[in-house]
């Protein structure tokens, strides 16, 4: 049977409960914003207050009265094509005359210089799905072009791990399969202004003069609509505004709430085949005790691959796994007592090696991972004679299982696990942040 892979709904926690310090990101507050599961007082400055009381009204302002130089460079980004189609890593087909499609459409997909994961590619669906719904859009899911089947290149991802949304649930009308080979996009299209330079060295540019970085991540961002029937942002705004103005962004108003991403995310169901498993492994080792899910993002040197990743390798391996051992050890403690399960997540064999003689219960998928020193596996997936697609189907049950989870750590910040805190299952699941657990 198929699983959904969605979070049990629940009532808003009572304040006596935030208060406490036992809801953590599986509860959510009369304004669905995200309460954290530790007894610390965050400080509020004044400057923090003023811009929660005007940041509202400013949003309200500037959606209505959109300054003239900016309408001015919106008008000016797009222009009618006269090439059938154009590259962005992905091949895109546009419209001419009848052949052109009269629906409008947003693109989600990634545009960008280098391949995203797939935990990039579920955080950036954010904000294209609310876009989606504000304007009255269908949202086109294109994940063609990514890590795991670049072999394939006209292959949809998502098609291949999720089932087709339905738009009851999802509240827009999707595209998510190959057919997105087939279809031609109506014109004019906005898109984005920047070039893009392939891991492979090729470079591609939108043969329109498209929209600047921060004109589109004030259209994204604020819904506003525009007289384009197509909407193709890049993956730099899409990522910016997900992380800054999502639920669990640094900025306030959110985009869109945590119900909001509960919905969204709880509308997204995996393919039948994966649900299987899930539940199998589930059944294994979930189901006797308590579990804490840990995601460890070691990047096995994936910094001498992606520079802009060097900051976030592990400095000082045997102190930071003793570190988070005492971490799991203590949160254990305060929540369940000895008697618990350590499910690990991560992208390497020496975080597992390194972990599982410190617990008398950890398990981890038995997963291929690349051997040590050649980055994360999607940049390797193509290696593998499966051709990668299964890397990702890995990658997802990883998601779907930290879902099942009593507890979530997330030691450091990655993209990976950003959808799981909206479709934890079991009531009282807590999903802790890489800053949360650093305080533990």
């Amino acid at each position: 049977m198929a699983s959904r892979a969605a979070a049990t709904s629940r009532s808003a926690p009572s304040r006596a409960e935030i208060g406490s310090g036992r809801v953590g990101y599986a509860g959510v507050d009369e304004v669905s914003r995200p309460v954290s599961i530790l007894p610390f007082k965050r400080r509020v400055s004044p400057r923090a207050i003023r811009h929660a009381c005007l940041s509202p009204l400013l949003f309200r302002v500037e959606k209505r009265l959109p300054v003239t130089s900016f309408a001015r460079r919106v008008r000016a980004a797009g222009a009618e094509l006269v090439e059938d189609s154009f590259v962005l890593r992905n091949l895109y087909r546009v419209g001419h005359g009848t052949g052109a499609s009269e629906e409008r459409y947003v693109v989600c997909a990634d545009i960008n210089d280098i391949y995203s994961g797939l935990g990039c590619c579920l955080l950036v669906l954010g904000p294209c799905w609310k876009y989606a719904l504000r304007t009255g859009r269908t949202l086109v899911i294109d994940w063609r072009g990514n890590p795991y089947t670049r072999m394939e290149p006209d292959k949809n991802l998502f098609s291949r791990l999720f089932e087709p949304p339905d738009p009851s649930e999802i509240g827009v009308r999707c595209i998510s399969d190959d057919s997105v080979n087939d279809l031609r996009l109506p014109q004019p299209v906005l898109g984005p202004s920047q070039a893009f330079r392939q891991e492979s060295g090729a470079v591609h540019r939108f043969p329109a003069a498209g929209l600047g970085t921060r004109d589109m991540r004030r259209i994204i961002a604020g819904c506003l609509d525009v007289e384009f029937p197509t909407v193709m942002p890049s993956l730099v705004t899409t990522f910016v505004v997900a992380r800054s103005l999502g639920p669990m962004g640094r900025k306030w108003p959110p985009m869109f709430s945590f119900r909001e991403g509960r919905r969204l995310y709880g509308s997204l169901r995996v393919r039948p085949r994966l649900a299987t498993l899930i539940s199998d492994f589930e059944r294994a080792h979930f189901a006797d005790r308590p579990v804490i899910g840990v995601h460890v993002r070691h990047g096995n040197g994936e910094g001498e691959y992606r520079d802009h990743f060097r900051n976030r390798e592990i400095q000082g391996f045997d102190g930071f796994i003793e570190s988070m051992v005492g971490k799991i050890r203590r949160c254990a403690a305060r929540r369940f007592g000895r008697k618990f399960t350590v499910f690990l997540c991560t992208d390497s064999d020496e975080v597992v090696a390194a972990m599982r003689p410190s617990f008398d219960s950890l398990v981890s998928l038995q997963i291929w991972r690349p051997p040590p020193g050649e980055g994360v596996d999607f940049d390797q997936a193509f290696k593998r004679a499966d051709g990668g697609e299964q890397a990702a189907t890995d990658a997802l049950i990883d998601m779907q299982l930290l879902a099942k989870c009593d507890v979530v750590l997330m030691t450091r910040w990655s993209a990976f696990a950003s959808h799981v805190p909206y479709i934890l299952e079991k009531p009282g699941a807590v999903f802790l942040d890489h800053e949360q657990t650093a305080r533990l």
